[in-house]
């Protein structure tokens, strides 16, 4: 057939004649590097060291991940979503995070930092006009630093008590002017969940966004945490979601999903998996300076008002030297090493976070049940890590 008969037979099916393409090829996913021999022995270990208390003190859920610089060493999950139905929880069960959720806002409010959208010394009174504490200096004063850092000057857990009551947010945001201010701001750590919330204020001031969303679009969504998300109905409307337990004298007793804190975002409304988690950890750990910069996160982690290492949270750590409060983080001084941490507590769940910038060691523990064994894990996490270093000379091989 002539090739001019063959285009006007092309034309008249509607046909496109184009030229032949070549296949597309597949995009292929990189396979990541295999965990040298000594990390998966350590993560091995403290995984035994886990199991054994499992065995003393049978939790209904844990959870827990381990990472080192970009290597993920351990993630296990143990247990039931919930102890009335026996159905196995896995690496995609939801648990509430509670104040590990605080360490999310200085990391999305540091990310609008780093686009010149916000300084860390901007003023509240800036983006709220009606924002007003009881306090004519208080209330010009109070910056995105101190709110971040529990430096407002008010009293410790200011209305905290409202928000077990489930009083919504905005309406106790509406009583602040009442409360004397106890210290000037900056002076002072006075722990906060209430006033903590301000930095979601802010934020949405000066973008036009919820704080919710930007959370979603600015680090869930980046980072593939593909479970994580914000406040009460996300969350009930899970069916892979880690239930609250209480303890009772044989052991532990399912408790009812309440909807307490779910109000406050940037202090305590995330729910998360342990894959989230660990994808979380890596962040913190700069490896996604695509996201978040290493000297944004430096400018984060820096103390900024000391905490008495009396404090009922820091009982179990040991070799304690000293304690200060960044923005959103503990910052631990221990046995000559800088540990970044925090803990949280909500409605039974129990969670904590804990990582060590210079060795690049993270872990993570999510719990539907307050219990001693999540207390005492991560201290001994570190101490464990400290004799290894100690004996062996531990870090200089991991990077031979």
């Amino acid at each position: 057939m002539i090739p001019g008969l063959i285009l006007c037979l092309g034309i008249f099916l509607n046909y496109e004649i184009t030229e032949p393409r070549p296949p597309v090829k597949k995009e292929q996913k990189a396979t990541p590097p295999p965990v040298p021999a000594p990390l998966k022995a350590f993560a091995q270990q403290y995984e035994s060291y886990i199991e054994q208390r499992l065995q003393q003190d049978s939790v209904p859920a844990l959870a827990m991940a381990i990472v080192k610089d970009s290597f993920l060493l351990s993630q296990k999950c143990w247990g039931v979503q919930d102890i009335n139905r026996g159905q196995a929880i896995n690496d995609s069960t939801v648990f509430r995070i509670a104040s590990l959720s605080k360490g999310f806002a200085p990391v999305l409010t540091g990310i609008l930092v780093q686009e010149g959208q916000l300084d860390w010394d901007d003023r509240v009174k800036e983006f709220l006009p009606d924002f007003r504490l009881k306090d004519s200096t208080a209330t010009q004063n109070l910056t995105l630093a101190h709110v971040l850092s529990h430096t407002t000057g008010l009293p410790r857990h200011t209305y905290s008590n409202l928000l077990n009551m489930e009083v919504p947010y905005e309406e106790i945001k509406q009583m602040l002017p009442n409360v004397a201010v106890a210290h000037p701001v900056g002076t002072y750590y006075n722990y906060q969940n209430v006033a903590y919330c301000l930095i979601g204020d802010v934020l949405q001031a000066k973008t036009g966004e919820t704080y919710d969303e930007l959370m979603r679009q600015r680090i869930f969504k980046p980072l593939n945490m593909t479970q994580a998300d914000l406040g009460y109905p996300a969350f009930q409307q899970n069916n892979n979601k880690a239930y609250p337990h209480k303890r009772i004298a044989n052991g532990y007793a399912r408790k009812e999903l309440e909807n307490t804190f779910f109000d406050v975002s940037p202090a305590a409304g995330i729910h998360a998996s342990i894959t989230d988690m660990q994808k979380w950890l890596s962040l913190l750990l700069g490896n996604h300076p695509e996201i978040i910069q290493p000297a944004t996160l430096d400018s984060i982690f820096e103390p900024r008002i000391r905490i008495s290492t009396r404090e009922r949270h820091f009982r179990a750590w040991r070799l304690l030297e000293s304690a200060h409060y960044a923005m959103g983080w503990r910052v631990l001084q221990r046995n000559g090493k800088r540990i970044i941490w925090h803990s949280g507590y909500v409605n039974g769940y129990r969670a904590e976070i804990a990582f060590e910038p210079a060795s690049g060691y993270g872990i993570v523990l999510l719990s539907s049940a307050a219990n001693a064994l999540v207390r005492d894990a991560l201290p001994d996490f570190f101490d464990r890590l400290d004799k290894i270093e100690g004996e062996q000379n531990y870090s200089s091989n991991l990077t031979e």
